[in-house]
């Protein structure tokens, strides 16, 4: 069975597209299925998306790859409320409704509050979803707390990609694309069974080029090369009827290159020694491509990602089944990035490290007519390392003791480092009862145990006598003018530089961090079908997200203290609604989250250093949304999908949050603000029609829009708000295909009105600078299917 054009799906789902259905499901069960339904494993279970009472946006491979969603981050092109920032780090930034957590460090030492799942194993990093993308069925974006099924650190939703599963019958296709830049992708698979009861598939991508990026003070010299590998391996294997196993093998390595900074403004922690060139640096205009670079350095990413998993079920009755999913990835990072966006060496960030993160799942599931239940537990245990190396030759502070009476040269570079590990320990359960025909109750719960342990130091390895003289003369300078009252206690070359807080500023040698939490998160709904197939439901659920330990190169203790785990009580309810003989499907939704110690990025006080970004809990918050779908399918061939989030939020406590004013860091109250990266508006549209142009040939024709509004980088920095301002892309697609959809021809372009629009505005030690989106692309893409 072969559906290629647009879909609508009932229960608050919109789809774009149809592709396979769950791998449990079927041929028969399949051919059987409305047309207009999809089944997904939201609830850990398979069934039709028009019966789960929270809200979704799914979507096919094959929409995916219409639409031109090659990761994660470009979902904000069909899940309104969904945006993406970057770190200045270049780690990026999923926030769902108002809900997400910036962190200025790699990203391997905290988990997102959006949490990415493959074949529901959760990817701890954002740094690795490039992996995630590779031969889809589909996706599931699922809004709202998720903790009950899918575990703490799901606070704002979870994305769970599904891979294509091995079929029982030979099939391979691929795709080639050539587009601006000179970038080319080309993706391939095969899939078919080896023997009675094994089936495999095979699949890899490749992408390389695209250099976009053009720098201001060097014309041909360019930044923006993609050179990205996947591949995996999925073995099915059923032994014998009610047993069957699932390995995955998946690999990636990225080596792109690090995307470079739009400098803006010079804002020196020490005014009097800033240097010169950098003062009179003139901002990049509003030019998606224009920025700027230190020349002859390695500005690149070398990062790598491994996952095996073992999924099994195992069915002890016809309504019993056992699973165990057991996971081990291993993921590296190595990247050079300029975090001044000029062509000073002003400063330079090296974030590298590795995660290895072994993770195992028990639960057994039933079904008992009116009955659906699952009860398990999961255990999880991860190694870290994660690291920042600060490379520097013009920063203001560098200066301070390179005169009389020290004479100090200054020193270029400093090293963070955080070693540590996680343990989890979760059992958790879910009912789902019938009460009548037209009325279900569900309720669920998780305890979750975690353990989290880390050692931290700062020292510079490179020229270790430098940096160590520099904080003794700091102590020295202490004690002289009374500011110290503790005796000094010089460190040694190569020693940790992290002191106690004034007045005693004592070394304190590698510090060490014990962060352990314990919560419960529940969920429940009750949900009602009407005879006509509306469902109108009504849950309330409440989910965490953990405390995060990571790397921060400051002088003092204060800048290295965690965050606590903050928690989300969500109020939610919502209708899906058939029309017009199922032509139309109307979805809406409103919800309120009450936000509790909101884990954020602060501007934290350093007697040297001036500020320093740090880690903090917002104690209060709040969001409010409505949110609505729209699919119709008014005539054959024509599919038009809507679909938009408005979203209130606001700190609703005293917030005390550090901001620089004028090289100083003054405290200033937050309560009243709104929150970071929550645009008020935000929407998606896409139309498309298809129509038979001969005996075996059909045209179609497309376009999708994406708004976005304004809304604010972080907190009132340097005394003001930085905003990022609204923006609307539109993109188009026009092609050929086979009726049997046996090869397809696809010319597209991409935000085609070449609109600038900003994705992130960051603050360094002495600069403010901002990253902006992709310029006009085009290109064609060539698929094919062969079965």
């Amino acid at each position: 069975m072969k559906i290629r054009s647009c879909m609508t799906l009932a229960g608050g789902v919109s789809f774009f597209a149809l592709g396979t259905v769950a791998h449990a499901q079927s041929d028969k069960i399949l051919d059987d299925l409305d047309p207009n339904v999809i089944v997904v494993t939201a609830q850990k279970r398979s069934e039709s998306a028009n019966t789960v009472p929270i809200s979704i946006t799914a979507l096919s491979g094959d929409a995916l790859v219409d639409r031109g969603v090659a990761n994660t981050a470009d979902l904000v092109k069909v899940v309104p409320g969904f945006t993406v920032t970057h770190t200045n780090s270049q780690s990026p930034v999923y926030t769902l409704r108002g809900v997400g957590l910036y962190l200025y460090d790699s990203g391997i030492g905290a988990s997102p509050a959006v949490s990415v799942y493959v074949d529901e194993i959760s990817i701890p990093t954002p740094l690795s979803v490039t992996a995630t993308s590779l031969d889809l069925e589909r996706v599931e974006v699922l809004k709202g707390p998720q903790g009950t099924l899918f575990g703490q650190n799901a606070t704002g939703g979870a994305i769970n990609y599904v891979t294509a599963k091995p079929t029982n019958y030979a099939t391979m296709g691929g795709s080639f694309t050539y587009s601006r830049f000179d970038k080319i992708e080309a993706s391939v698979y095969a899939s078919g069974p080896l023997s009675e009861t094994l089936s495999a598939r095979v699949a890899g991508r490749s992408v390389y080029g695209g250099a976009w990026q053009q720098s201001v003070s060097r014309p041909g010299d360019k930044l923006g090369t993609t050179r990205e590998l996947q591949g995996r391996v999925l073995v099915d294997w059923h032994p014998s009827d009610g047993i069957k196993f699932m390995l995955n093998g998946t690999i990636a390595s990225n080596r792109s290159d690090t995307i470079a900074g739009q400098f803006l403004v010079a804002n020196p922690a020490v005014p009097p020694l800033a240097f010169p060139g950098l003062v009179g640096t003139p901002p990049v205009n509003q030019n998606a491509r224009a920025a700027d670079w230190t020349p002859g350095l390695p500005y690149r990413a070398d990062d790598s990602f491994a996952l095996i998993s073992l999924r099994g079920d195992f069915e002890l009755s016809d309504s019993v089944t056992v699973t165990s999913q057991t996971s081990y990835q291993h993921i590296k990072t190595d990247r050079l990035v300029d975090q001044d966006g000029t062509a000073l060496h002003i400063l330079d960030i090296n974030p590298y490290g590795s995660a290895k993160n072994f993770d195992q799942e028990l639960r057994i599931s039933g079904d008992s007519g009116k009955l659906n239940w699952v009860i398990g537990g999961n255990y999880g245990h991860s190694k870290l390392s994660n690291n920042l190396y600060y490379s520097t030759t013009h920063l203001s502070f560098n200066g301070v003791f390179s005169g009389p009476p020290f004479f100090i040269p200054p020193y270029n570079q400093t090293l963070s480092t955080n070693d540590g590990t996680v343990k989890t320990y979760a059992v958790f359960g879910n009912l789902e009862y019938e009460l009548s025909p037209n009325l279900t109750v569900q309720g669920g719960i998780r305890y979750t145990n975690s353990k989290r342990a880390a050692t931290s130091c700062t020292s510079d390895p490179e020229t270790p006598d430098l940096l160590a003289s520099f904080i003794n003369a700091y102590q020295l300078v202490n004690i002289s003018v009374g500011a110290k009252t503790t005796p000094f206690v010089p460190i040694t070359p190569n020693g940790c530089v992290i002191l106690t807080p004034a007045p005693d500023l004592t070394p304190t040698g590698p510090f060490d961090i014990n962060l352990n939490e314990n919560n419960v998160a529940w969920r429940t709904s009750l949900n009602y079908t009407t005879d006509s197939g509306s469902l109108l439901y009504a849950n309330i659920s409440k989910g965490y997200k953990s405390g995060a330990i990571i790397p921060a190169g400051g002088l003092v203790t204060t800048s290295y203290l965690p965050t606590k785990q903050e928690s989300l009580l969500a109020y939610e309810i919502g209708a899906k609604v058939p029309l017009a003989d199922r032509k139309i499907q109307a979805n809406v939704a409103a919800f309120y989250y009450d936000y509790r110690d909101k884990q954020v990025t602060s501007t934290v006080a350093d007697p040297v250093f001036q500020a320093l970004p740090g880690l903090s809990n917002v104690p209060k918050s709040r969001v409010f949304g409505i949110e609505g779908q729209l699919t119709a399918r008014p005539i054959d061939g024509l599919n038009l999908n809507l679909a938009a989030t408005y979203l209130e939020t606001k700190v609703t406590a005293d917030y005390l949050t550090g901001v620089i004013q004028q090289g100083v860091v003054v405290q200033v109250n937050a309560k009243g603000l709104s929150l970071p990266n929550t645009p008020k508006f935000s929407a998606t549209a896409d139309a498309q029609y298809e129509w038979s142009v001969g005996a075996e040939v059909n045209a179609f024709v497309g376009s999708g829009l994406t708004h976005v509004s304004r809304t604010t980088a972080n907190f009132p920095s340097n005394g003001i708000e930085i905003a990022l301002p609204g923006y609307t892309l539109l993109d188009a697609r026009v092609g050929v295909s086979a009726k049997d959809d046996s090869w397809r021809f696809t010319i597209w372009g991409r935000n085609i009105t070449d609109e600038y629009y900003v994705i992130s505005d960051n603050n360094s030690v002495d600069v403010r600078y901002r990253y902006a989106g992709m310029p006009v692309t085009y290109g064609a893409t060539l698929s094919f299917k062969i079965e």
